[in-house]
């Protein structure tokens, strides 16, 4: 057993009156072939879950040299983009994995969908 104490915190929330979760969708195909140094982009398309809740952030798991774009919300809609880019190695060749969950704002904090590929 170690000997560094481990810590974390609890927040408690009320049961949201919209219990709808964000639904993220990427542009990328079930299968891609990406070259070794060759910049590659997709776009995440976040649609927001319940009406007067925003979307805040998306945490990811990205393979190594993924870049992640501002979060931008679509004019005043629901939906919500982030756009990736990666220029993988050659050290990366073969399958790599990808996920991300998206983070609304209804009265709290809520860790909601998330996607992986």
């Amino acid at each position: 057993m170690s000997s560094v104490p481990l810590q974390f915190i609890i927040t408690i929330v009320n049961t949201p009156m919209c219990p709808n979760k964000p639904v993220i969708n990427s542009t990328l195909p079930s299968c891609k072939v990406i070259q070794v140094g060759i910049p590659f982009n997709f776009t995440l398309t976040i649609t927001q879950g319940c009406p007067g809740t925003s979307i805040i952030d998306h945490f990811r798991m990205p393979p190594i040299n993924m870049f992640k774009g501002p979060l931008t919300q679509v004019g005043s809609t629901n939906i919500w983009t982030i756009t990736e880019t990666w220029i993988p190695t050659d050290q990366q060749i073969g399958s790599q994995v990808y996920c991300a969950v998206a983070t609304d704002r209804f009265t709290s904090f809520r860790l909601r969908n998330f996607i992986c590929f």
